[in-house]
């Protein structure tokens, strides 16, 4: 009985570690929801945490790696960005997340988006509004993951019932 309660709480932090890993930078949010899925799943044959579930979630959690790239430069193409707004926003994200560690994936697009955007049009004004408009598509990801990491969660709560 312990082992199951100690399981179930390890699964439980692995999620809650998740949900705040999508908000702040430094941790891997979804993917230690889904690790604290695949821990309880192995430790009991999988008999409630199926293999049909866990590579669903396996699928969400690779679209969420394309979704910190892309969230952003989609964002600063919905703000009517030129290509160099957006590839500056791909750039900026890859950059920031090299030079300025688990932050840069914040700033990196914001700065690469306004720096693509300034370079074709030289209008600071419209470049602040495409690095918005990455700043935004950043919130749009972080909000998809945030849905991702409470689907596991609920899952797991009725896997348990």
């Amino acid at each position: 009985m312990f082992d199951q309660i100690g399981l179930i709480l390890l699964t439980s932090s692995l999620i809650v570690a998740g949900l705040v890993g999508v908000v702040v930078p430094f941790l891997p949010g979804v993917p230690l929801a889904w690790l604290g899925l695949f821990i309880y799943g192995l430790a009991t044959g999988f008999e409630t945490v199926t293999w049909t579930w866990l590579i669903i979630f396996g699928v969400l959690t690779a679209f969420t790696f394309v979704l910190d790239f892309m969230g952003p430069a989609m964002g600063a193409s919905a703000k009517k960005g030129s290509k160099w707004a957006v590839i500056g926003s791909i750039i900026g994200t890859i950059g920031g997340v090299a030079l300025f560690g688990p932050i840069g994936i914040i700033i990196g697009p914001l700065i690469g988006a306004f720096v693509g955007e300034y370079i074709v049009e030289r209008n600071y004004k419209d470049a602040l509004i495409k690095s918005y408009g990455a700043f935004m598509g950043y919130v749009a990801a972080m909000l998809i993951k945030v849905a991702i990491v409470i689907a596991m969660g609920v899952y797991f709560l009725i896997a348990l019932i």
